[in-house]
């Protein structure tokens, strides 16, 4: 019945009355419907709930319509939807390996880049972030190092092209050499410590960005810090090529630490971007 409650009694058909809206409501009633029915599954598949009580309740979308209206005749009837129909278990409970347990950074996502607090967080690298955490979750460290990779490889490319635009009005870096520059990064073709080291080479200029720096509080041996912890994950991820491993095996601490470091080293790098863009 909850589902339901908020759908219009009837849809009135008739030139009297508009059927935009309430066909917008109908088609928004089901999507919430759908939408449920797909979290409740998406949580149980994650091991975060479990089903407590065998079969399922049951979602059949159904809209009334008429055509009356006050001093007039007319039917009325229903629309079925059976290829949005949906079971969802009745009752459901949090696992048990979760229960009176804080949730954790490494299995929480949302808490996680709550915590990491970047508002401009590409979208891109919020996403590899919640895969490296669910991947990890679930035990599968060399994926979640390979996402780690990403959003590594993907910071640095964002602090490059920051600093770039940054520059158009200085002197020191002609257009020619910033496209130049602008297309390395860009490139697939160019590896990640190229482009590692083409970002640091950039920061190092501080007669062009020495504003930027003194704005962010980065200096630019900072970036050393972050380049080595990239290395670390890019030695992990290599994992994925064959006869290559990598240095130290990519267990849970090892992975663990390396998702830790990812709020502290896209912070320093951020910091960067955010000021780059006021200049």
């Amino acid at each position: 019945d909850n589902f339901n409650s908020s759908s219009p009694e009837n849809v009135v058909i008739h030139n009297s009355i508009d059927i935009d809206p309430q066909i917008n409501r109908v088609a928004e009633v089901i999507s919430w419907q759908m939408a449920f029915s797909e979290a409740i599954w998406s949580l149980i598949g994650y091991g975060i709930i479990q089903p407590v009580r065998e079969g399922f309740f049951q979602i059949h979308p159904y809209q009334s319509w008429t055509t009356v209206v006050p001093g007039s005749g007319g039917q009325s009837s229903g629309w079925n939807f059976p290829e949005f129909n949906s079971g969802v278990p009745p009752t459901v409970r949090l696992a048990p390996s979760l229960v009176d347990e804080t949730p954790q950074l490494l299995s929480d996502p949302d808490l996680f880049l709550n915590d990491l607090s970047i508002p401009k967080l590409h979208k891109s690298m919020e996403e590899g972030i919640r895969l490296s955490i669910a991947c990890f979750r679930h035990e599968l460290f060399l994926p979640s190092a390979a996402m780690l990779g990403f959003v590594s490889e993907g910071a640095w490319i964002e602090t490059g092209l920051a600093l770039l635009e940054s520059c158009t009005d200085k002197p020191g870096l002609n257009s020619s050499t910033r496209d130049e520059k602008r297309e390395e990064l860009l490139s697939p073709l160019t590896s990640i410590l190229r482009k590692i080291d083409l970002v640091r080479q950039l920061y190092d200029r501080q007669d062009i960005f020495g504003d930027v720096a003194k704005a962010s509080g980065i200096r630019p041996k900072q970036l050393a810090q972050v380049q080595n912890w990239s290395n670390i994950i890019r030695d992990a991820r290599n994992d994925v090529h064959y006869a290559a491993k990598p240095a130290v095996a990519n267990t849970y601490e090892k992975v663990a630490a390396l998702i830790l470091g990812t709020s502290e080293n896209l912070r320093i790098l951020y910091s960067i971007i955010e000021h780059a863009e006021e200049y």
